[in-house]
Parts: structure tokens; C-alpha cells; sequence
């Protein structure tokens, strides 16, 4: 019979006070996926936006008779006309058109922090990217 340590034998190999290197791994899950969460749920409003803005449009979201799609789009106009838990404070924690990015009438970007992982959309075809660096010139995440 060999010894397999016992109780002792199933507990990680890592000095006290530190996480061993699976949960290490596992921290950043939770945050990640809470990230494309956020997105792909904003997203929801995004769409209903863009459907919504068109020239005299009678329930056009920015007021403006003259722009379409996602032209004027903005987090407080997202959560005043759609859904009320998009937070309007840029970074906290989305951001719809990040400095260094040109929206149009068919583009934007949205991203959304949590932790160190940044989800991003580009534009309404596709699923959210997840990565920890964001370029905003191209909205896009690695």
C-alpha cells in the first residue's frame, strides 16, 4: 500500500496567504463572462435605438428629425428611453463611442468593464469580444 498522503495530500501546494495557481486562473472567469453579459444585454437597447431613429420618427429617442440609426446615441438617451439600470457615468460600466472612435448611422462601439476584462462591440453584426486591451480607434479587444 503507498501513502497518499492523506487528508493533507488533497489540499493545493501553495504557501499560506496565497491562492495556488488554479484558483488564480479561476478568479478571472466571473468577470469576464459578467463583461460580454453586460454588453449583450445593452445590447438589447442599442438595436431598439437605432430602430427607433429615423427622420420625424415619432418616437425618436434624441429629438433630432434629422439623424437615423445610431447617430446621437448616449448611455443617459439608452437608459432614459429603454432601460433604467444603464448607468449614464462613462466607464461605470459602459462606454458607447469611445474618444478615438468615429460613430455613424450604421457603426458604434460599446464596451463594458468589470475587473480587468473589457468587452467590446463593434458595430451590430457579431458577438462582443472579451480581452484586457482595449483599442478604441478600431473597438476591438485582445
Amino acid at each position: 500500500m503507498t501513502d497518499d498522503g492523506g487528508v493533507l495530500g488533497n489540499l493545493p501546494n501553495s504557501r499560506p496567504g496565497k491562492r495556488s495557481a488554479k484558483r488564480e486562473a479561476a478568479a478571472g472567469r466571473p468577470a469576464k463572462t459578467a463583461a460580454r453579459a453586460d454588453v449583450s444585454q445593452t445590447m438589447r437597447s442599442v438595436n431598439a435605438y437605432a430602430a427607433d431613429n429615423f427622420p420625424n420618427a415619432a418616437n425618436d429617442p434624441n429629438a433630432n428629425p434629422l439623424d437615423s440609426g445610431y447617430t446621437g446615441i448616449t448611455l443617459g438617451a439608452l437608459a432614459t428611453k429603454y432601460d433604467a439600470s444603464i448607468s449614464t457615468i462613462p466607464g461605470a460600466p459602459y462606454v458607447i463611442n469611445p474618444a478615438g472612435f468615429t460613430g455613424s448611422s450604421t457603426d458604434f462601439c460599446l464596451t463594458a468593464a468589470v475587473g480587468r476584462w473589457v468587452a467590446a462591440q463593434h458595430g451590430p453584426g457579431g458577438t462582443p469580444q472579451v480581452g484586457t486591451l482595449f483599442t478604441p480607434g478600431t473597438c476591438t479587444v485582445s
